[in-house]
């Protein structure tokens, strides 16, 4: 305890305590990961034809969202 130049050598340690004196809890990753919330991404592969499922809707889009529906 009180040996905070030794806790400035562990890179994985977040810096920080209770109340005032947790100020230094915010900064870096893990002040980052504590304000903010994780959501999940999609990002589809470039072969992937979606526009498809987009309008406008022609025949022959009709026509493949049909097939792929009944698959």
């Amino acid at each position: 305890m009180n040996q905070v130049n030794v806790h400035l050598f562990i890179e994985t340690m977040p810096f920080g305590g209770v109340g005032p004196s947790g100020m230094g809890h915010y900064y870096g990753k893990h002040g980052f990961d504590m304000l903010t919330h994780a959501k999940a991404m999609l990002i589809s592969p470039p072969d992937v034809a979606i526009d498809h499922l987009f309008p406008p809707y022609s025949k022959e889009k009709n026509e493949a969202l049909k097939i792929w529906a009944d698959y």
